[in-house]
């Protein structure tokens, strides 16, 4: 039960701290190229659908 737990935490905190990466890597780019905020979006999109996949496995 205990040794559950923890892997659940880190877990959690791999998730967590890969989308806040996720978010900064999205706001960097988004400031930088305006130009390409359209193709970005498409591009989180997928890369967001890829990780929710992952999860899930």
């Amino acid at each position: 039960m205990n040794k559950r737990k923890i892997i659940n935490i880190s877990l959690w905190s791999i998730v967590i701290i890969s989308i806040l990466l996720f978010v900064v890597i999205i706001i960097v780019e988004h400031s930088f190229s305006r130009n390409a905020a359209s193709g970005l979006e498409i591009e989180s999109q997928v890369a967001y659908k890829s990780f929710m996949n992952k999860i899930k496995m």
